[in-house]
């Protein structure tokens, strides 16, 4: 049982590892497109 919970968290941990830095780096894009806007405006 406890391999079990070690395991479900390593998967869980992994899975956040390789999904944050795309949100990341979409999240600047975002941030970065508005501000262009702003200036432009």
């Amino acid at each position: 049982m406890r391999s079990y919970l070690r395991l479900v968290l390593f998967t869980t941990g992994l899975l956040f590892g390789v999904q944050v830095p795309g949100f990341i780096s979409d999240y600047s894009k975002r941030v970065e497109a508005h501000l262009i806007e702003a200036q432009q405006a």
